[in-house]
């Protein structure tokens, strides 16, 4: 319910309409019928204008010093069987140079019971993908976004790098248009994180009782992969996973993360 309107802040709101604004957001909510009633919907919307309120003082913060806007970047890269043409917008601009902000309202990181935390590289996707672009045409953008439970900053890419590493997501692109990919997100990270976990894999692919079904994303993949096994069996996800995912994950390994105030630990019950 947050995040339609956490990425409809009002540019020129201010730390001072902060209060009125998150209460303002919240009772609409409730007007639409989008919270239960009675003391239930109340704590409800106590708890949700607590969080928006938090990130939206998170984010304020960050943009304190970028606050201009720069203009769009243009992306255009080619390769041999497609070619990437593209615009980002809403880039900041101050004496650090150029940042990307993003606000959502899922978690971030994963806190441990002794308060280590650390970014989930599945929730950075996006904004990767945003920082490969904007280094690949030579302006590199410091990444901050926002989450439920802290403020995650990774610093720019550099565009050498960067312009590689797009040549082998386009090149992954055109391979998918020949044959169904065994690469969910989900399922690659497990693997790059412990591959001998057949058991993690299967929950991931195909779903518990804590976790839903990757699989079930992608009808493709549900079709031709009925189960972990028969993706496994491909012998492709190795190859693949190392070539897409491995890179998000030695980036989002280098992230600043700032964990929000009162966030809890993993196993404290909070939802995700």
């Amino acid at each position: 319910m947050l995040d339609h309107e956490l990425q409809h802040v009002p540019a020129d709101l201010s730390e001072d309409e902060l209060p009125s604004h998150a209460a303002r957001v919240v009772q609409h909510l409730r007007e639409a019928g989008a919270l239960p009633l009675a003391g239930v919907g109340t704590l409800e919307a106590q708890k949700l204008t607590h969080i928006l309120q938090t990130q939206l003082a998170a984010a304020l913060h960050e943009r304190g010093a970028y606050p201009d806007m720069a203009e769009r970047v243009l992306v255009d890269q080619a390769h041999p069987q497609v070619s990437l043409q593209d615009a980002l917008g809403g880039v900041l601009a101050g004496e650090g140079g150029q940042m990307l902000l993003s606000l959502r309202a899922n978690k971030l990181v994963s806190i441990s019971k002794a308060g280590k935390a650390t970014a989930l590289p599945e929730k950075l996707i996006d904004i990767w993908l945003q920082s490969l672009a904007a280094a690949a045409m030579d302006q590199p953008c410091n990444c901050v976004v926002v989450g439920r439970n802290a403020v995650v900053r990774v610093p720019p890419q550099d565009p050498e790098v960067a312009r590689t590493q797009l040549q082998v997501l386009l090149a992954t692109w055109a391979e998918g248009m020949r044959w169904p990919l065994p690469l969910p997100p989900g399922v690659a990270l497990q693997w790059l994180k412990d591959k001998e976990n057949t058991n993690a894999l299967a929950d991931a692919y195909e779903g518990s009782d804590f976790k839903s079904a990757e699989k079930d994303k992608d009808p493709a993949l549900a079709r031709t992969y009925p189960t972990v096994h028969d993706l496994l069996d491909t012998d492709a996800l190795d190859r693949l996973a190392q070539a897409v995912y491995a890179p998000l994950q030695d980036w989002a390994a280098e992230a600043e993360v700032e964990v929000l105030p009162n966030a809890p630990a993993d196993d404290e019950g909070d939802e995700a």
